[in-house]
């Protein structure tokens, strides 16, 4: 007897790579969640978006080491198309379709909100937050600006972008020393995995800082630095309605700030974290609360973490990352089938979202109401 559709074996695209700075490690969160699905009941389709914005697929795409060198002039090149994926040439040839994506796109238009975009506009399912949400914690400047709409506290800040400082980099300078004093510590922007960023004592250091940071982004985000400040994450996930909040972790770092070495490139014996965190019981309980009432006052969908800083006692916003590393799956277990099961939840729910919020699409019939003549308009 032939399948219908619901009782097929569902395909889900997984999206990893992009035009970023966070390129390759999108790559490792992409290997690692097609390697945990690869024991579901899910048909895989890797999809690599190269740092030229184009898409490929591979079945060489479950181990790292096909992304060096001459091992990606394999990699078959692939289009986006209504529910399927269309491999290029020529002429279109269906490939699959696909009944849900899986965002694990780090940094730029992938984490941006540009995956969210092409998916709703193909009308596929996806595991991650929406366009909006998307975009707007891509920009810590816009996230901070939100967040401190709803009440919820974050550190002194300021900004300062590329074309004032080049124009006028000594009154930037000086108007950062007035309005922040010293020590800051400067960020690029819409960037994460602590890419570009650096800590300034004085004015020697922070203009050196900014000039880094402006190598990575147009815009930057200067914060009070609180040399006693400890980081804090969460993370949060939805399913059926319901939310799930991690519990805190503090990852330790022996540098000014949380590095990118330390994060990616230590091995077990350097990369050093308590979990769950060591940390007054108010403060956890302040730190959940605004997780969990940012992902549902905000309309969170997919996995997030959010960051926060902890400093005398006192609870402060850092970000949110909405494509975290490794989905931020480790805060919730340790154990890969587990992780699988968490995945897989998510991939359900998101399909099941989709299928509750969608419209009969209806048109207004304009076009048949109105004419053109001569390059004016009249009606009917």
């Amino acid at each position: 007897m032939k399948k219908n559709k619901d009782q097929q074996q569902k395909t889900v695209a997984v999206l990893f790579g992009g035009p970023s700075f966070e390129h390759e490690i999108s790559i490792l969160t992409g290997v690692f969640v097609l390697n945990i699905l690869k024991r579901s009941n899910y048909n895989l389709l890797p999809v690599y978006v190269g740092t030229d914005g184009d898409f490929y697929t591979s079945s060489d795409m479950y181990d790292v080491k096909n992304f060096t060198g001459e091992r990606k002039k394999d990699f078959i090149k692939i289009l986006f198309g209504h529910n399927a994926v269309y491999r290029y040439g020529k002429r279109l040839k269906l490939l699959s379709e696909v009944d849900c994506a899986f965002n694990c796109c780090h940094g730029g238009w992938g984490e941006g909100g540009g995956v969210s975009a092409l998916m709703l506009s193909y009308g596929i399912p996806l595991v991650a937050p929406d366009t909006a949400l998307s975009g707007v914690f891509m920009d810590k400047l816009l996230s901070k600006a939100l967040v401190s709409g709803m009440g919820i506290p974050s550190v002194r800040y300021t900004a300062i972008e590329e074309r004032a400082f080049l124009n006028d980099t000594e009154g930037q300078l000086q108007r950062i020393e007035k309005q922040m004093g010293y020590p800051v510590i400067v960020k690029p922007a819409h960037l994460g995995s602590s890419i570009g960023v650096g800590v300034a004592k004085n004015k020697e250091e922070l203009l050196q800082a900014v000039q880094t940071a402006f190598a990575f982004d147009y815009s930057l985000l200067i914060e009070e630095y609180l040399p006693d400040k400890r980081d804090i994450n969460c993370a949060a996930y939805a399913v059926d309605g319901e939310i799930f909040v991690s519990e805190c972790e503090e990852p330790l770092s022996a540098e000014h700030i949380f590095s990118f070495r330390e994060k990616y490139l230590a091995d077990g014996k350097t990369r050093r974290r308590n979990f769950p965190a060591d940390i007054p019981t108010e403060s956890e309980k302040e730190i959940k609360s605004i997780t969990r009432r940012i992902y549902e006052e905000l309309r969170f969908t997919g996995m997030v973490r959010a960051d926060f800083l902890l400093s005398e006692g006192k609870v402060y916003f850092n970000e949110m990352n909405t494509v975290p590393g490794s989905l931020a799956y480790y805060l919730f277990t340790e154990k890969f089938f587990e992780a699988r099961k968490l995945f897989c939840s998510l991939i359900e729910d998101a399909m099941k979202t989709a299928t509750r919020r969608q419209k009969n699409l209806t048109l207004t019939g304009i076009l048949q109401e109105v004419k053109f003549v001569g390059g004016k308009r009249r009606g009917k």
